[in-house]
């Protein structure tokens, strides 16, 4: 019985293993889907490209939506979210806040990254953004990829880490939140720094995920000569 068992815990966990390391390849296909995506709306002139009603939507055949060009709209007063992010190895925030579009939609506008104030949850600077005239912003509008492993929202805090407009509807007191976000360029006429640090720049989703299969499948060749060479030498 202990043998039958030892076999059902070793293949359940060599199963377990390579089908991290399929997955992690799934997702680096996907990436480089996306990368090759924003590598082609990069070339665009994005003023020349009115952002349309359609745009905003998750794309039709499942895929991920990437559409660069220019919105129209105005910032909504105090409703700022915080969605924790490292760069740099640094921790931090992305900046994100409700912008009215001309059609009562609500676009959520990713500002960019700032440092976290030292000993606190709050940013060390906010970069508000203008509130009080219409203004134009080029970015890219794409969505907000989570997984299993994403953290939940923690509304109290202000710390976002799933896009669920539903949610950030609720704790904003708005209504009409699109599921795609901007990822904001340049705000057009715009005195003051509206936008942080790392917005202005081309910014690609990451990709390592050639690297975590190749952990996977490492830990899997290491499982199969440890656990495997003992279950071996246990059944003679």
């Amino acid at each position: 019985m202990k043998k039958i068992v030892g076999f059902i815990l070793f293949f359940c966990g060599l199963f377990t293993l390579l089908g991290l390391g399929y997955w992690q390849i799934e997702r680096g296909v996907w990436k480089k889907d996306i990368i090759a995506k924003l590598d082609k709306e990069y070339q665009k002139d994005a003023e020349k490209y009115p952002l349309q009603p359609e745009d905003f939507l998750p794309a039709q055949d499942g895929r991920f939506k990437v559409v660069r060009g220019i919105v129209n709209g105005q910032f909504l007063k105090n409703k700022t979210l915080f969605w924790p992010s490292i760069y740099n190895a640094q921790y931090g925030y992305q900046l994100m806040d409700p912008f009215l579009l001309e059609n009562g939609k609500i676009l959520m506008v990713n500002r960019g990254w700032v440092r976290r104030k030292s000993g606190s949850v709050l940013p060390e600077k906010l970069y508000l953004p203008p509130y009080d005239k219409k203004l134009e912003i080029i970015g890219v509008v794409r969505e907000i990829e989570t997984n299993y492993f994403t953290l939940d929202n923690e509304p109290r805090t202000n710390q976002w880490r799933k896009f669920l407009p539903k949610e950030i509807e609720q704790h904003l007191a708005i209504e009409n939140v699109l599921p795609t976000v901007l990822f904001a360029e340049h705000v057009k006429d715009v005195k003051f720094k509206a936008l942080a640090e790392v917005s202005g720049t081309r910014v690609y989703p990451r990709n390592k995920h050639h690297q975590y299969a190749f952990f996977w499948f490492t830990l899997s060749a290491l499982w199969i000569l440890i656990f495997g060479t003992f279950m071996f030498k246990r059944s003679y």
